[in-house]
């Protein structure tokens, strides 16, 4: 992608022509077929875009243009010429120095939050660079202002960030959030939210162990393993399926998955809350530390 050629295997390189772009799509969770991309392969990805369903008026205008063949229909909406001077004329929109340090500043505080385990790279800073250029031609504009670095850092910044332990943030703008919704201690809104939620947790428990022993639940769970064979110190993708056949909800259930030594975890283990006829998978990766074989 970023050298814009291809090499056959007879060494002969190939120019790409211009403009070139890669366009990924990403199924949605617990679906067959893809797999998570290492870091520094989604660091070379611009933006991701959540695209979501269409509307209902939407749904039916894609119906109607796929009566026949949409192919004979499609319109070219900017010509070569015209894209080209486009390109050749974003990177002249300019930035000052206080909002290059408002650039700068978001990008090292992803560095340096606890709760994220790998913060933005510098190819991230030139990417929220070059797309709040972008917005602001779009906007009629040949300088930037913080408002548009502020609107493009979420679709460039939200497939660089990984957050720490289980903890995901949904947007990158809850990272800077504050302590605004705390309760005091001492005030009896918090004990009755803490007697509400003994209840909540006491109900749960209680409907878990009848759904458990009366027999209205009935759950199937495999594992998958993507490789049989791996290298020594090479990650292995598990994948753990469990699926609710019956119309009982199962409010808790603590799954514990074991793995025999020579591995680099003992052990994988987790609750979930399974809904009826749901069907949960989850993914992560084991390493082998020696050489043998196993049985898991």
């Amino acid at each position: 992608m970023e050298e814009k050629q291809i090499t056959s295997d007879g060494g002969e390189t190939r120019k790409l022509n211009l403009p070139f772009m890669v366009l990924a799509t990403q199924n949605p969770i617990e679906s067959y077929g893809t797999f998570p991309l290492p870091e520094a392969q989604l660091d070379r990805f611009f933006m991701r875009l959540k695209l979501g369903y269409p509307t209902k008026e939407e749904e039916k205008a894609i119906i109607n243009k796929n009566i026949g063949n949409p192919l004979d229909n499609i319109e070219s909406i900017i010509d070569l010429e015209e894209l080209n001077y486009l390109l050749e004329n974003v990177s002249k929109v300019s930035i000052n120095e206080e909002v290059m340090d408002y650039l700068v500043e978001i990008i090292n505080v992803t560095r340096n939050k606890k709760e994220i385990a790998l913060g933005a790279s510098p190819r991230a800073s030139i990417a929220v660079f070059k797309a709040s250029q972008a917005y602001s031609a779009i906007n009629g504009r040949d300088y930037i202002l913080p408002e548009d670095i502020k609107y493009v850092s979420p679709y460039v910044l939200n497939h660089r960030i990984i957050a720490s332990g289980i903890k995901k943030y949904r947007g990158f703008h809850r990272i800077n959030r504050g302590n605004s919704g705390e309760c005091n201690s001492t005030s009896g809104e918090c004990l009755i939210m803490a007697w509400a939620l003994a209840g909540v947790i006491l109900l749960v428990y209680l409907i878990n162990k009848w759904t458990l022993s009366s027999g209205y639940i009935n759950l199937d769970y495999r594992m998958e393993i993507e490789n049989n064979v791996a290298e020594i110190g090479e990650e292995i993708q598990i994948y753990s399926i469990i699926e609710n056949n019956k119309f009982m909800a199962v409010p808790f259930l603590e799954v514990s998955e074991k793995f025999p030594k020579g591995f680099n975890t003992l052990g994988n283990r987790y609750a979930i809350f399974i809904m009826p006829y749901q069907r949960v998978r989850r993914s992560y990766e084991i390493k082998g530390e020696k050489k043998e074989a196993y049985i898991i």
